[in-house]
């Protein structure tokens, strides 16, 4: 055997014993400190673990929030086409009624716009053959008197029957 140091531990129970200390509360106060250590050791596992699934909770609701954001968009989009749909319907069920000319698409940024433009169009032409005035299509729709009948006449010119 060669002369090296004692471990801590070592020690302890030798000073323990010195002092007059009873092998058995030795005993348990050393399995006492045991346990104390591994449930630290436990415990440091434990909160690290915490704080990676609370770093995946945080990435992954901020993916919740951009994915919520996106379907508030394609909610609104798909209510616009529905809206499309419903008048492109109202149209085309009219006894006597063609269905409007595409207009070709120039930019594809501009799409929404001209969507919502054909949308204004569909509706002008649909009060226009329930019988509303343009006046009452201006007012029904928000929107100036000058734009309806430019719009009515643009879609005569197209090849559309008004009334």
């Amino acid at each position: 055997m060669g002369c090296g140091r004692l471990p801590v531990e070592a020690l302890e129970v030798l000073l323990a014993l010195l002092a007059g200390v009873s092998l058995g509360t030795l005993l348990s106060t050393i399995a006492y400190h045991r346990r104390v250590s591994t449930l630290e050791a436990r415990l440091g596992r434990l909160e690290a673990e915490l704080q990676g699934l609370k770093d995946v909770a945080a990435e992954r609701g901020s993916r919740l929030g951009l994915l919520e954001s996106r379907l508030q968009e394609i909610e609104a989009q798909l209510a616009r086409v529905g809206e499309t749909l419903s008048t492109i319907q109202d149209i085309v069920l009219q006894p006597g009624s063609e269905p409007p000319t595409p207009s070709p698409r120039r930019d594809p940024s501009l799409e929404d716009e001209e969507e919502d433009e054909d949308l204004i169009n569909l509706k002008i032409l649909a009060l226009r053959r329930q019988g509303y005035s343009i006046r009452q299509i201006a007012r029904e729709l928000g929107i100036p008197k000058s734009t309806v009948h430019k719009r009515l006449k643009r879609l005569q010119e197209r090849g559309l029957r008004i009334h």
